[in-house]
């Protein structure tokens, strides 16, 4: 990715076990300028210079000064909708 105030090595989408996706941010200047649905990053408590936030279907996140992306990733709706069933049926 380019434009204003996005960095080289920005970001990073980590892909989790559990099927659900991070993003990561390892640096000062890449935390002051990456927002998700308006919101900052937080500190990873296993990592002190690591920021992260788990994403949802159709977040918005603003790398830099004003580059906004969507991010699509449905089967994640589909995986909380499958999730909400198994527990309403224990019921």
């Amino acid at each position: 990715m380019k434009g204003p105030g996005i960095k080289k090595r920005h970001a990073v989408f980590r892909l989790k076990a559990n099927g659900l996706i991070d993003l990561i941010v390892n640096s000062q200047d890449s935390y002051e300028n990456t927002l998700v649905n308006g919101k900052r990053l937080e500190l990873d408590p296993e990592c002190e210079d690591e920021w992260y936030i788990q994403l949802n279907h159709l977040d918005r996140i603003c790398f830099g000064n004003g580059s906004i992306f969507i991010f699509k990733f449905p089967l994640l709706e589909t995986m909380k909708e499958i999730k909400m069933e198994e527990i309403m049926d224990g019921l």
